[in-house]
């Protein structure tokens, strides 16, 4: 019970930091729109291109760090090189897990990049196709 109530809190934890820092970047974005409507669009530009940049290069230095996978699960130790020694191939998981686990962190940030353009997208098309459908 201990070990399945510590899994939840640890999810719970996760998806907590992903809606706060969502809300957060939903403000800056909605910031932006402010700033572009008052002044250029241009600002509209720069600031999305700078979202999508961001969680591109995110995501690139996730699956990097992940190496190149996106498969949470170790290399298994038989598909390392033979010439390796045990102390070098425990040394290579123990590494690659600490990166995996490194890579798993920088979700809290991409994903709520992702969800603000997702949503930005929603709004610009799919909010006034309601408006006019329904009034």
């Amino acid at each position: 019970m201990n070990k399945n109530g510590d899994k939840y809190k640890k999810k719970f934890k996760m998806l907590a930091i992903i809606v706060v820092n969502f809300i957060i970047l939903y403000a800056v974005y909605r910031l932006i729109i402010n700033l572009a409507e008052r002044y250029s669009v241009w600002i509209y530009y720069i600031g999305m291109s700078a979202f999508i940049a961001g969680g591109t290069m995110l995501f690139c230095l996730f699956y990097a760090k992940n190496g190149y996978t996106f498969s949470n699960e170790p290399t298994p130790a038989e598909l390392l090189p033979q010439e390796w020694s045990d102390v070098e191939k425990t040394a290579f998981l123990r590494r690659e897990a600490e990166k995996k686990a490194g890579a798993r962190k920088l979700i809290y940030f991409m994903l709520p990049i992702i969800l603000v353009v997702f949503v930005s997208y929603i709004e610009l098309f799919f909010i006034d196709f309601i408006k006019t459908v329904f009034h």
